[in-house]
């Protein structure tokens, strides 16, 4: 396989020449590395304000409506290409999540693989988009009008994303982004996404908690911010589709630390005077007593005692792993206990509290739980916690358990969750090209519509007729001092 990595001058040109990593034929995916000078005369096409571009000669941006039809004759003529576009931040603040994206591609590729009996030599032609939108459109032209690549995999943030969106629906070319936008599939017919989306776990996790777990009511608690809000709200809005209620929904700062208050306002020790038993209670109160002092005393005393009022039988949390390891200890301090295994220490609750029967909930997560630090920090208090993710390198699902042992036997370190889904993208199109031999990109786009349950290292993986991509998530769990899997497939939803 050849590699060609276009990356201004400094940054980590990626892929050698990997001839050398076998004994006798070539690897079936082709790696090519331009030169130094290659390099350099590439430099001239970076769009204003990058200093090599400026100090390699002026930028200059093809017009557009000539792009079009140039590119369109291509899609109208046979075009046999085996040469896939990459589009990644690899230099700039987000080129760890390139390199991790990069390191997923070339597995997917082929490119440490031996070549089959009869197979298509693949070209990965890799441009770097330093995560700029401008740069990103320029390196999308040049893949398209003079690599004459197939497919594009590729790009990751939001700006770079929308804008590579546009340019290659525009240029009639798949693209199939690493982006969690809700809507970036919508852009058009040549463009997809396969990753994980705040829609997507509050799918899992609604669809899970109903029809397995039996849960009917849902508390929300969200942290004030853009994040936040939107998870919130996703859940929100599935919890509606499945003719559920949330009764409780609570915002607290982003940079809380102590939520004993905010647990309060879960369970109705907040604001006592809401409750109908409080207000009972009360006016029992103020008939026994006709002092206002032992009035006082007594009101005190009352809210002291009054027990937690749990009108939920989950908590969603949208929020990571370090919230979620405070909130779950301040929720067992205010006597709010999580359903468990543990016979032993249910026993214990109940002798505590002096109760026969205690009314235990279920506490749920999204990706941002995956982490040991979770356990570390509350293993205690988040036994049976419920939470997805759209990978799991200790999966049990076997294509998975390949993927990860190729990955560390190649690279020396666990897959994350973007290198698995880049992984997945780039053996999508290399499975496409090398069964299907497309002949045109709009061959290849009608071919990602028509996948059906491809099995991936992230689950079984269709696009649908926007070419959004739907796939079942990993459920996880914490059972001792692990985050193991909970099941395998997660129900219909």
């Amino acid at each position: 396989m050849f590699e060609r990595s276009v990356c201004p001058i400094g940054c980590l040109v990626v892929g050698l020449y990997l001839c050398a990593c076998f004994k006798t034929t070539p690897p079936a995916t082709i790696e090519k590395n331009l030169n130094q000078n290659e390099i350099s005369r590439d430099s001239t096409s970076q769009p204003p304000g990058n200093p090599l571009g400026e100090q390699a000669g002026a930028w200059h941006n093809p017009c557009s409506e000539e792009i079009r039809l140039a590119n369109q004759t291509i899609n109208n003529q046979a075009l046999e290409s085996t040469t896939i576009g990459v589009l990644l931040p690899l230099s700039g603040r987000y080129a760890a999540y390139g390199k991790a994206a990069l390191e997923g591609i070339k597995l997917g590729a082929g490119v440490f693989t031996e070549p089959g009996p009869g197979g298509r030599e693949l070209i990965l032609e890799i441009r770097d988009t330093a995560g700029d939108p401008d740069q990103t459109v320029a390196q999308l032209e040049k893949l398209v009008t003079q690599q004459q690549v197939i497919a594009v995999i590729g790009p990751i943030f939001k700006a770079e994303t929308r804008a590579a969106a546009k340019k290659a629906e525009e240029l009639e070319v798949p693209l199939i982004t690493l982006s969690g936008l809700p809507d970036i599939a919508q852009t058009g017919a040549y463009v997809f996404r396969n990753f994980i989306t705040l829609e997507a776990q509050a799918r899992s996790l609604v669809s899970y908690s109903m029809q397995k777990l039996g849960v009917e009511k849902f508390a929300v608690v969200y942290p004030a911010n853009g994040f936040g809000l939107a998870f919130a709200e996703a859940f929100k809005a599935e919890v509606g589709r499945h003719k559920g209620e949330i009764p409780v929904f609570e915002s607290y700062p982003p940079d809380t630390k102590d939520f004993s208050k905010t647990v309060r306002q879960l369970i109705g020790l907040a604001r006592p005077e809401e409750r109908p038993d409080y207000v009972a209670l009360k006016q029992k109160i103020y008939k026994k007593y006709k002092k206002a002092t032992a009035r006082k005393r007594a009101l005190k005393r009352l809210a002291r005692r009054l027990p937690p009022l749990i009108q939920f039988q989950a908590i969603f949390v949208a929020d990571d792993y370090q919230r979620a390891a405070m909130i779950a200890p301040a929720l067992a301090n205010a006597n709010v206990f999580l359903h468990s295994d543990d016979k032993n220490e249910i026993k214990r609750y109940k002798k505590g509290l002096g109760r026969k029967k205690l009314k235990m909930v279920y506490l749920l997560g999204g990706e941002g739980w995956n982490h040991p630090e979770l356990i570390r920090w509350a293993k205690r208090y988040v036994q049976g916690a419920v939470f997805c993710d759209g990978f799991f390198s200790d999966s049990s699902r076997d294509v998975t358990r390949l993927f990860v042992d190729q990955f560390r036997a190649n690279y020396d370190h666990d897959p994350d969750m973007i290198g698995a889904h880049a992984y997945d993208s780039a053996r999508i199109l290399k499975t496409i090209i090398e069964d299907k031999l497309p002949p045109s990109r709009l061959e290849l786009r009608d071919q990602l519509l028509e996948l059906k349950g491809f099995m991936g290292v992230t689950g079984r993986i269709s696009f649908d007729e926007n070419g959004d991509v739907e796939k079942e998530l990993f459920l996880l769990t914490v059972k001792k001092k692990k985050i193991v899997e909970l099941q395998k497939d997660l129900p219909a939803t």
